[in-house]
Parts: structure tokens; sequence; C-alpha cells
């Protein structure tokens, strides 16, 4: 019984320091955690803001190239084909890419190209006919000679990836609904023939 009062003592003394001394370090642990979740969080925002920053101005491009084609000038046409062809590159790149990010945002990106590329292609072959005296003066208004609307496209992709980055749950739901639908099975093969060396038009 003796022997035993001084482990006793120490025990209920160990006790309430390794309490204290627990409680200290499951804070800083849990402190820690929390803050390696954040950066892990907010770097993957990043990616992926980044990602879908890039594919939509690559998708963007493609629009653009209506100008390009409308105030050529002579002797640039294989300047314009080589463009092309790079961005579609890039294109059926960012499709991939923002489909590994997920099926739905995937969709939404997928849908913005077709809907530019559907609204777009067919004046870029007639602006391939343009003789040099209907051409545009290359500080011409953009939209001088008409332009595809693609307003409802850009803003609907544009919300799923403001919803597609939030950090609630509902908002991301939103994005899967909106993307339900599988694409038509043609979606991957635009209407470009025509923006080819081989098919263009002269010039």
């Amino acid at each position: 019984m003796v022997t035993s009062l001084p482990f006793a003592i120490f025990d209920i003394s160990l006790s309430d320091s390794a309490e204290a001394a627990v409680v200290t370090a499951a804070a800083a642990i849990l402190l820690a955690m929390l803050r390696a979740l954040a950066l892990v969080v907010t770097g993957m925002r990043d990616r992926q803001r980044e990602l879908y920053g890039n594919a939509y101005r690559v998708a963007m491009a493609w629009r653009q190239m209506l100008y390009r084609v409308r105030t050529r000038a002579p002797g640039s046409e294989h300047d314009l084909f080589k463009r092309f062809d790079e961005l579609q590159v890039e294109i059926d790149y960012y499709q991939g890419w923002t489909a590994s990010e997920g099926r739905a945002i995937g969709r939404s990106y997928a849908r913005l190209v077709a809907d530019i590329q559907a609204k777009t292609n067919l004046l870029i072959q007639l602006a391939w006919k343009m003789t040099d005296e209907e051409r545009l003066a290359a500080n011409d208004y953009r939209d001088s000679a008409g332009h595809p609307k693609t307003g409802l496209a850009r803003d609907r992709f544009l919300k799923d990836v403001r919803n597609h980055l939030s950090p609630w749950l509902f908002p991301r739901l939103a994005v899967l609904w909106r993307n339900r639908n599988k694409l038509p099975p043609d979606w991957e093969t635009p209407p470009c023939s025509l923006m080819t060396s081989r098919s263009a038009p002269a010039p």
C-alpha cells in the first residue's frame, strides 16, 4: 500500500498534464490539417479555374476567326489555315481535359464549342468567297458584316463554371442537372471541312 501510493499520486499528476498536452496537440494537428485541406482545395480550384479559362479563350478564338478571314490580306491564306488547325487541336485537348474534371462540365464545354462552331462555320465558308473589294479593312468594326450571337452559350458555360467551382453542394448539383442529357452523336464532327487548305475556296 505504501509502495503504491507514490505511483498513484504520480499517475494522477501525469493524467492531468497528459490531458492538457493531448488537447493542445490535438488542436494543433486539427489546425494543421484544416490549413492543409484549405491549401489543397484552393490549389485545386485555382488549377480548374485556369483550365476552364484557357478552354473558354480557345472556344472564343474560333469565333474571332470569322473576322480574321473577312479581313485577310492577299497571300495570308496559309497562315489562316494553320491557325484553324491549331485551334481545332486545342479545342480537342480542352474538351478532353474539361471532361476529365467531370462529365457535366465536359458536356457544358462541348456545347459551348458546338454552338460557336455551328453559328460561325457557315459564315466563315462564305467569308472565304469574299472578293478583294468585299473584304473588310483591318481596322473595320468586327461586327460590321454581321457576327454570330453566342452570348447565351457563353453565359451558360460561365454559369456552369461558377457553379462547378462552388464549395457548396447545390450549385454543383445544378451543373449536373443542366447537363444531364447526352450530346448528339455527331457533335464531335463540326462542319469545318471548308476551312482546310484542301477544300477552302480560292480567295
